[in-house]
């Protein structure tokens, strides 16, 4: 059976090494980078993404908005940050299906991941599974 592909990009080295370790347990075939640019070369042929917010030069907000941009069919994404952000943001209004906060609970992290690969429409603003029901997630 083959695993899914999954990115997972963090500039911290010990959260890649912990998310790689969780991620490939939980039944992923994982590739790491440490930053945007190397992601953004690496991210052809994967079947989802977790990625870091708060990363130096391309931060992943950008990265997020490029692989829109660039990548037909879009990928599901995860953001996965430690940085405060507004009850009122949507996950979709950052052009990602879900938003989780560090630290978090990998094997939900892997669950949530598992459930985009297999039935995520890849239009952020109509899946099912960004969020909460309202579409919103409290990270403050």
């Amino acid at each position: 059976m083959t695993h899914p592909r999954l990115l997972v990009v963090d500039d911290h080295p010990d959260t890649l090494r912990l998310f790689e370790t969780c991620l490939s347990l939980a039944g992923f075939d994982v590739i790491s980078a440490a930053n945007a640019v190397d992601a953004l070369r690496l991210a052809r042929g994967m079947d989802a993404i977790a990625t870091d917010l708060a990363m130096p030069g391309i931060d992943g907000l950008e990265f997020i908005r490029r692989m829109r941009a660039d990548r037909t069919p879009p990928i599901p994404i995860v953001a996965v940050t430690g940085q405060p952000i507004a009850p009122s943001v949507v996950a979709a209004d950052l052009g990602c299906c879900r938003l989780v906060s560090k630290p978090c609970d990998l094997g939900a992290l892997a669950e949530t991941l598992h459930l985009l690969v297999g039935t995520c429409p890849h239009d952020c603003t109509r899946c099912q599974h960004r969020s909460a029901a309202s579409g919103r997630i409290d990270l403050t």
